[in-house]
């Protein structure tokens, strides 16, 4: 059973919409930046002397956005078409990437953080739509899934890149790979590299319908809400850790730059493997039972992330964590797109973008200040813990609400798609 699944998977490749693979080749430019940028930018705003609370709410700026304006955002984008949109997005990020990397001043860094919180929110609301709208019922498993593997993948070139181009500015500018123009070059190049990414999708044909203004009103809000309850907590516990990573890493371990980025560049690409399997999973399993299986499993793997003294076990921990969570994403996304009618759908990605990052923003802003006030080892010891509580409530209430009801729910057809 499991080798017909694999071949009707792999099949269903071939199906993909002109206007799906354009929004493919899009995303496959637009992710070398992001790769780069999450690897150094915290190491730029150290260069620059900011304190970590600062630092924390600086990673929060972009997610405090997206809960502002997420479902304004997602509103207007069940209104308008999502081919606008998504170039709107594209010129958003690069923008905003290219101020930090070239306007220091405090005030410049939370206005720019500001911009790519907009640019990130539009994406994100169009993009789940887009491939809902230009796919099949059978494929959109799968597209989800290979379009999150695809974006992981290319941060393997991105966190390359990431970790050899401050040696290569240092030789240029003089000084360490740590200084303030390696780094600020660095994200300077990658982020005007992001503006290739709207090119494919100009050639988009636009399919979206206006909807009146009278439509948007939700059909079922308590779903609705429903489905917007775990992914608050994964955001809130992932907000504790991961946009601090690279700091931890490198503080705990006194890691290199090059070290780095090969350890984020083989992350990126065991995550794209794992992303691509879980299909496989969901096809036996179920989706909502193979999110819980891969969020169960990667428990004990984020314990030893972030309580193992040994550089080699927290590494393979850092690969085994990051591939088994974000392979949950997509596949309870697409969940979610299919209980949802089109008019929804757009709005549905905006409060989820809403609910993520209100969790992540106020998640990264304490654990920020809760360093400065109590040290760098005590400081990821709780953020840790806290994180591994977030997870696991989180997989306890998407067993409750989904669990014992998936196969109904995916027989039903709620909605026309």
């Amino acid at each position: 059973m499991f080798a017909s699944n694999s071949k009707t998977y792999f099949n269903r490749f071939r199906g993909f919409s002109r206007n799906a693979k354009l929004l493919l080749l899009s995303a496959f430019f637009g992710s070398i930046g992001p790769s780069v940028i999450w690897l150094m930018l915290n190491f730029y705003f150290q260069a620059l002397n900011y304190n970590d609370t600062f630092i924390g709410w600086l990673n929060a700026v972009p997610f405090l956005t997206t809960a502002i304006s997420g479902i304004p955002i997602g509103m207007m984008s069940d209104r308008l078409p999502r081919k606008m949109m998504l170039i709107l997005s594209a010129i958003l990020i690069a923008t905003g990437n290219l101020g930090i990397a070239f306007w220091a001043a405090p005030e410049w860094l939370i206005f720019f953080s500001v911009l790519v919180g907009l640019g990130f929110t539009t994406l994100m609301a169009n993009t789940a739509p887009f491939l809902a709208e230009n796919s099949s019922n059978q494929q959109r498993t799968v597209i989800f899934s290979f379009q999150a593997a695809l974006i992981t993948a290319t941060g393997f070139i991105g966190s390359l890149l990431g970790g050899h181009f401050p040696e290569l500015f240092s030789m240029w500018f003089g000084g360490q790979p740590q200084g303030i123009w390696p780094l600020r070059w660095t994200l300077g190049l990658v982020a005007g590299l992001q503006l290739i990414a709207i090119f494919p999708l100009m050639f988009i044909s636009s399919t979206h319908q206006k909807v009146e203004k009278q439509q948007w009103k939700l059909a079922h809000p308590k779903l609705f809400i429903t489905m917007l309850l775990p992914p608050m907590l994964i955001g809130f516990g992932a907000g504790q850790t991961m946009p601090f990573l690279n700091l931890f890493i490198e503080g705990k371990f006194n890691t290199s730059f090059e070290e780095l980025g090969w350890l984020f560049a083989v992350s990126s690409l065991v995550t794209a493997l794992g992303i691509l399997l879980q299909p496989l999973l969901a096809d036996r399993f179920g989706k909502i039972k193979s999110v819980i299986i891969v969020q169960i499993i990667s428990l004990p793997f984020l314990f030893m992330l972030g309580f193992s003294p040994l550089f080699f076990l927290a590494a393979i921990a850092m690969l085994v964590r990051g591939m088994l969570m974000n392979m949950a994403n997509p596949v309870y996304m697409a969940f979610c797109m299919e209980q949802l009618s089109k008019r929804e759908r757009a709005t549905f990605s905006g409060a989820y973008e809403v609910v993520w990052s209100v969790g992540w923003a106020s998640s990264s802003a304490f654990s920020g200040w809760w360093r400065d006030q109590v040290g760098f080892e005590t400081g990821f010891n709780t953020a840790f813990i806290i994180m591994s509580l977030c997870y696991i409530l989180a997989t306890i209430l998407l067993y409750a609400f989904f669990g014992n009801h998936e196969k109904a729910a995916l027989n039903r057809k709620m909605f026309p798609s």
